[in-house]
């Protein structure tokens, strides 16, 4: 069985695109601005892609994201990596908006992600620590109270937290 790993012309056309803005917008200013803490991301750049329909592109066409995949974003993260940005873009996107495009209720959706597909809204996720051991027992327990859902104990990470509008917080339900 042969497996074909070539990208397609849609996906490299997004490749291009971002390759493009991050080499266009990406220097070592922003990155001091970031490292003296003076910025928490580079926002102007966040507002290109945001234009540009880059960071919505893994988010459903009727949330205003492109429809495309993981693929496409990975494409992103590439250039995001190889211009080294200091952006929101795993944090709001992979921890933040695409659990809630798949776990999320409709409300949820709609209320979250057309303002990630915008620029308008950070999301972020809450970690377990890595060196913790195995992750389920460390993890918060939910149970329902009422109309919602109380949460009992702790993570140890949510990256762009203090940004975010929004946090995922993985949880076992009681």
């Amino acid at each position: 069985c042969i497996m074909d790993f070539t990208r397609s012309e849609e996906s490299q056309s997004i490749q291009d695109l971002a390759a493009q803005i991050f080499a266009d917008q990406s220097g070592d200013e922003a990155l001091k601005r970031f490292d003296r803490h003076e910025i928490a991301y580079h926002a102007e750049l966040w507002k290109l892609l945001a234009e540009a329909g880059l960071i919505g592109v893994a988010l459903a066409e009727e949330f205003g994201g492109s429809g495309l995949g993981f693929t496409e974003l990975c494409a992103v993260f590439e250039e995001q990596g190889r211009h080294v940005a200091a952006l929101p873009l795993l944090a709001t996107v992979v921890l933040g908006a695409l659990p809630v495009a798949e776990f999320g209720s409709d409300a949820q959706r709609a209320k979250w992600l057309p303002g990630v597909a915008r620029g308008e809204v950070l999301l972020s996720g809450a970690l377990c620590c890595p060196d913790a051991g195995g992750h389920a027992d460390r993890l918060p327990r939910a149970r329902a109270d009422g109309a919602g859902w109380r949460l009992d104990g702790t993570l140890d990470r949510v990256p762009y937290g203090l940004e975010a509008a929004a946090i995922v917080v993985p949880a076992l339900v009681k």
